[in-house]
């Protein structure tokens, strides 16, 4: 594989995609939080209104988006992921010089020099990517996400009654997304120039009002 302009160009583009997708989950995540904290602060009042269906239906639709996700990631095939970026960086670190990073994005008169800066938290000798870093990087992401990304495997994308295996704790996905989270910024800011320290969002309207006003429902 061989590292040029229009090989970089389109990693970038693979970032966009990518964080497009992540973002979604990381939003969902924090939403999902939140309703969970307002559940079981108000349990008694759910479970006298016959509300634990309606739960459980809320916890397993963002249990399932993120399960999936985490696996599509964590994932080298055919299509884009986290994953196979950091591999491609990977296949080409020993191309991935200062020089050509600054072919990238040239130093423009009297600017502070981020692009040192950036490159050299992927470099050991500030001169090249090094491969031992980014190597971490992936075999960090497929250990945290192994658990999670073979249960979509066997029960969620197929129902393989042959294969026995653990079923993931929610803890287990809060941290896959979280590791997904930090490992993606990390190479965002390498590949787009886009400092990004967090996908977490902060939302700016007031999206629990919907729990606060009366519906009108109606079986007609």
């Amino acid at each position: 594989m061989r590292l040029n302009k229009h090989e970089f160009k389109k990693w970038i583009k693979w970032c966009e995609l990518i964080k497009d997708d992540l973002q979604k989950i990381v939003d969902y995540k924090q939403i999902y939080l939140r309703f969970e904290e307002i559940v079981n602060h108000n349990f008694e009042h759910v479970k006298k209104n016959n509300g634990i269906l309606f739960c459980d239906f809320v916890r397993e639709s963002f249990i399932v988006n993120a399960a999936v996700c985490i696996r599509r990631h964590r994932k080298i095939d055919n299509s884009i992921s986290l994953m196979k970026l950091l591999n491609q960086i990977e296949k080409c670190s020993n191309q991935f010089t200062y020089d050509f990073y600054l072919q990238i994005y040239p130093k423009e008169n009297n600017e502070y020099g981020w692009q040192e800066i950036t490159f050299n938290n992927f470099s050991d000798d500030n001169h090249i990517i090094s491969e031992k870093k980014i190597h971490h990087d992936m075999l960090e992401l497929d250990q945290i996400s192994k658990t999670v990304s073979d249960f979509v495997d066997i029960r969620i994308a197929h129902l393989d009654r042959k294969n026995q295996i653990n079923k993931p704790t929610y803890g287990d996905v809060y941290d896959a997304l979280d590791l997904l989270n930090e490992i993606a910024c990390k190479y965002f800011t390498l590949i787009t120039s886009n400092g990004y320290s967090t996908l977490a969002p902060s939302i700016l309207y007031d999206w629990e009002k919907v729990f606060r006003e009366p519906f009108n429902i109606s079986n007609e």
